[in-house]
């Protein structure tokens, strides 16, 4: 790779760590990418421009044919400049991607049937292989649908730039990687910030209390809701990072996530519909 990345960038490299390595204390991604080509030139301008608007995000790093994408045998190889080494996510940071962009939209809502009709299609297999699942796959399979039941009253518009990350990779160095932007309703990324900070422990009344205070509309409570009654961090973890102690913690705090839910319909005063999730007291 040291020597394909020198014929390639003409950039000489002492060391390369697992997917990095440094110039002159930069440090640069080396990204395997088997997304879209076409909307590679897309993510390069809304990259810039965050850039150009003090959001540090990852840039884009042009090869001698003055190209972003560089063929290794079958692989197509594109090198991020990371520009922003703070871990922090907050929610003055979420804020700054709220610029309305050109990116291809993700659908939520076929992304979410899509996936609990898979995790069904499976679940035979699950339940021979994991107690835990066996006895939990129902409960999660019914707050998908719970879900997709209320998102489907609303139509999802005025999207800003959002980010399609595995629920267990979600962090600041996945969010300044534009190759995770999506089009999406800005509550998308707000409700994972919640779902995270919540499994962490960190998250507070208070705070919920100022991210409810900020919703503008029904549509936005409602969406919100929807988002966080869907269980992603379930599906995501069964899927592609399965670990039994953490599906257990999961497990554990069913309860008390359900306390979360039922503080935040109460505080809902817009959306009437979270009203009828009756089980939910």
């Amino acid at each position: 790779m040291k020597e394909f990345i020198f014929i390639n960038y003409n950039l000489v490299i002492d060391k390369i760590y697992k997917n990095y390595f440094f110039i002159n204390d930069e440090k640069i991604k080396i990204i395997k990418y088997k997304g879209d080509i076409n909307k590679i030139d897309k993510l390069v301008y809304i990259s810039n421009e965050l850039y150009k608007n003090k959001l540090f995000v990852d840039t884009f790093i042009l090869n001698k044919e003055g190209k972003f994408i560089t063929k290794n045998n079958k692989e197509n190889i594109i090198l991020l400049k990371v520009n922003d080494r703070d871990k922090l996510i907050d929610m003055n940071y979420l804020k700054k991607f709220r610029i309305i962009n050109n990116l291809e939209k993700e659908n939520i809502k076929e992304k979410w049937i899509k996936e609990v009709d898979e995790f069904e299609n499976k679940i035979l297999e699950y339940n021979m292989e994991n107690k835990i699942i066996r006895n939990s796959s129902n409960y999660f399979i019914g707050l998908a649908e719970n879900a997709i039941t209320l998102i489907n009253e609303y139509e999802i518009k005025d999207e800003i730039i959002g980010h399609n990350i595995n629920f267990y990779k979600i962090n600041k160095s996945e969010f300044n990687n534009p190759l995770t932007f999506v089009k999406i309703d800005k509550m998308y990324d707000i409700s994972n910030y919640i779902k995270i900070k919540f499994y962490r422990n960190e998250l507070t009344l208070d705070e919920i209390d100022t991210i409810l205070a900020e919703m503008n509309d029904e549509s936005e409570e409602a969406k919100l809701f929807s988002y966080l009654l869907y269980p992603n961090y379930y599906f995501d973890l069964i899927s592609e990072n399965f670990d039994e102690k953490r599906l257990y913690q999961i497990v554990k705090k069913i309860k008390k996530y359900e306390k979360m839910l039922v503080y935040v319909k109460e505080k809902t005063k817009k959306c009437k519909k979270i009203k009828l999730f009756v089980w939910l007291k």
